[in-house]
């Protein structure tokens, strides 16, 4: 019982750390994303903000739209987690000039990390490239999310591209 607190709360460290770093970061706030961005024309490049401080409702059994526009909608699937500490608020999405993209994965007792790549406008489409990774078995159950915030001025056909 005490190892599992203790690597539940690593875990939650881990990811507070993860969330006050990167609260503030765009679409060049990883060198992943920034590699990504520039192998598309400068004008192919969309900006976004990956939100933090969002779970899935416990309520939800249906699958999750990968991209949602209004504040209903999102309110539907999604609640606010905020934690103590610096960047511990929810990031805002104005969904009036705003909408997210929503990577989902199931509930597992994995550790699962998913990255974007980067965001493109490509004829007509947002192509969200994205990378999954799998780490060590957990003991207990996460449900692994991935929203990032985009302008609606950049909108398109969603087109997901797991690499």
């Amino acid at each position: 019982m005490a190892i599992a607190l203790s690597a539940m709360y690593m875990s939650i460290a881990a990811c507070n750390g993860t969330a006050a770093d990167s609260k503030d970061k765009d679409s060049t706030g990883s060198q992943a994303a920034q590699t990504e961005q520039l192998a598309g024309s400068e004008q192919d490049s969309v900006p976004y903000k990956i939100a933090e401080n969002y779970f899935v409702n416990n309520s939800v059994k249906d699958s999750i739209p990968a991209k949602i526009t209004d504040k209903a909608t999102f309110d539907q699937y999604f609640g606010m987690a905020a934690t103590m500490g610096a960047g511990g608020e929810p990031t805002p999405i104005d969904f009036n000039e705003q909408y997210v993209i929503v990577l989902n994965h199931p509930t597992t007792a994995q550790k699962i990390e998913l990255i974007p790549l980067g965001l493109i406008k490509k004829d007509g489409n947002i192509v969200l490239s994205y990378k999954q990774t799998v780490g060590e078995q957990l003991g207990f159950t996460i449900h692994p999310l991935l929203i990032l915030v985009v302008n609606k001025k950049d909108d398109g056909n969603l087109v997901l591209q797991k690499q």
